[in-house]
């Protein structure tokens, strides 16, 4: 190939990466093999002049990272310790096997990029798959009276009519993102398409998502969002609204694994419209601080939450401390959104969220919810020495449980622990099924539901404690202390001689393990373990 036919492939190539970015890889097919290239940016003794390939010879400023189109394979390192303000977008199409890196290099803290006040994002990936972002810092100067959004750290987002794959974000820092509370495309992180419903939705989702070990505190409204709208019967219907034709595809391969949330004006994470999707290993303090009534958008929040998806995960996650402000109603620790199908909770741990643990909207069927530990997952209503502030601020309805799905959804609730010290009833309004669960009063606790309990709908479980109101009765019930091995340090495994012992109904199908990782054998315990 001469150099002048060369040349021509390659503005042929750039050309259809503009008009669409995901043709990169089939253009780049037809210019030829291509050598991968790293990129050195350094903000300090960088030239723009430079050609950036050498650590010696690196580039200055984010300006002119911004102007290449970068190719499969490629590597952007930012020095460490160094700090560039303004916003950086990304370009370029990445291939299987080959995609394009973006990382730090050199001792010191992570490269920050720092957006100041600007609207957008600090970070962002439009229209282009196959890129993983790791080791970086984004932040805003942004205020509370800077609020015109959105803004947000890290955005991937589709506009094309195009699948996109294969988008990591690891080890990054997100903090001090201002983007105001009424939409969902501000805060943290966000993957996906733009608003409740998007046109290119019977054509553009993701596949291949992973967000792991990252670290996302103080900002609004969201950590990490996925937002794919996929064919559940709430996006149908609103596709049908908007004379839209075909299905709408849905993310496939999300994991949000090992992240670190804290002081999230809304929701901490949010994977919408995805197939399979694996939310693990997370921890999120203090969730939903800042969405309200009166505000623009949805004032409700929830901790971590799946809306319209199926066959997806949420497992070995903690939650603590999702506090709301007044008309948020919600503020669970998890929640099985509309259209939630065949999903799983298990393994989590969950304390202090005054929303309750659950939330189960009336769409959601055929999911299950086993193996949990919930401490004081209620609103300290009956602490005197709260400001006046502070208890106007309590959901109107405490609840543990907040299940508005009825029997015949089939949503599974086994094998839980719930424990209460500070005197907030439970609330359920629908399930079929709440067997082998124990309700342990600490304190004074209420128990109460909000319908008449049909026959067989509590059954096997364990109330112990002092209980006001009448917990539901059967002949398979117990009252008794289930014999933790040291509940004042939260080791709630049950000892060797607890009664609860192998006094549960066998579920099929439970998982194998129970909340301590030991195989549930023939005979199953009441509780989480």
């Amino acid at each position: 190939m001469n150099n002048r036919h060369a040349r021509y492939m390659w503005t042929v190539a750039i050309t259809l990466a503009m008009l669409c970015p995901s043709a990169m890889s089939q253009a780049a097919a037809l210019a030829g093999p291509q050598v991968s290239r790293t990129y050195y940016v350094n903000a300090n003794t960088g030239r723009n002049a430079n050609s950036g390939t050498r650590r010696n010879a690196p580039w200055r400023t984010l300006a002119r990272v911004n102007r290449q189109i970068f190719k499969p394979g490629d590597r952007v390192l930012f020095r460490a310790g160094d700090i560039w303000r303004g916003q950086l977008n990304l370009r370029g199409q990445g291939s299987a096997g080959l995609p394009i890196r973006v990382d730090s290099y050199g001792p010191g803290p992570l490269p920050e990029i720092n957006m100041g006040q600007a609207t957008g994002a600090a970070v962002s990936v439009i229209n282009e798959g196959y890129w993983e972002i790791r080791h970086l810092c984004m932040t805003s100067t942004a205020t509370a009276t800077s609020l015109k959004g959105p803004r947000v750290g890290l955005l991937v987002n589709s506009t094309c009519h195009h699948v996109l794959h294969h988008i990591v974000i690891a080890h990054c820092l997100i903090r001090h993102i201002i983007g105001g509370v009424s939409h969902y495309d501000s805060g943290g992180i966000f993957v996906g398409l733009n608003g409740w419903i998007s046109r290119n939705a019977p054509f553009s989702t993701y596949r291949d998502v992973k967000i792991s070990h990252n670290t996302i505190t103080d900002v609004d409204r969201c950590g990490i969002v996925v937002w794919t709208p996929a064919n559940s019967g709430y996006f149908s219907t609103m596709a049908n609204s908007q004379h839209l034709t075909g299905p709408l595809l849905p993310s496939r391969d999300v994991v949000v694994v090992h992240n670190q949330l804290s002081n999230i004006g809304g929701d901490a994470i949010l994977v919408l419209g995805s197939v399979g999707a694996m939310v693990a290993y997370n921890t999120v303090h203090d969730s939903c601080l800042r969405t309200k009534s009166g505000q623009r958008g949805n004032q409700y929040s929830a901790a971590v939450w799946l809306h319209s998806c199926s066959r997806s995960i949420m497992q070995f996650n903690k939650v603590f401390d999702s506090r709301p402000q007044p008309g948020n109603g919600d503020a669970e620790a998890f929640d099985f959104d509309f259209g939630c199908r065949h999903c799983i909770l298990q393994y989590n741990f969950s304390q202090g969220n005054w929303g309750g643990l659950l939330l189960i909207m009336g769409s959601a069927k055929d999911n299950i919810v086993r193996y949990n530990i919930s401490v004081n997952d209620v609103p300290p209503l009956y602490a005197p020495h709260l400001p006046v502030a502070i208890r106007n601020a309590m959901p109107g309805s405490e609840h543990l449980l907040y299940l508005q799905c009825q029997a015949q959804k089939n949503n599974l609730i086994y094998n839980n622990d719930f424990l209460v010290s500070r005197g907030v009833g439970v609330i359920y309004t629908g399930a079929p099924c709440f067997e082998n669960n124990i309700f342990y009063a600490m304190g004074k606790g209420i128990f109460r539901t909000n319908g008449p309990v049909s026959a067989g709908q509590f059954v096997h479980n364990d109330y112990f404690g002092p209980w006001q109101g009448s917990p539901p009765s059967a002949k398979s019930n117990l009252h008794v202390n289930p014999g933790f091995v040291n509940i004042r340090g939260q080791d709630f495994r049950l000892r060797q001689d607890s009664p609860l012992i192998n006094q549960g109904r066998a579920v099929p199908d439970n998982g194998g393990r129970d909340y301590f990782g030991r195989a549930v054998k023939h005979g199953t315990s009441i509780g989480a373990g």
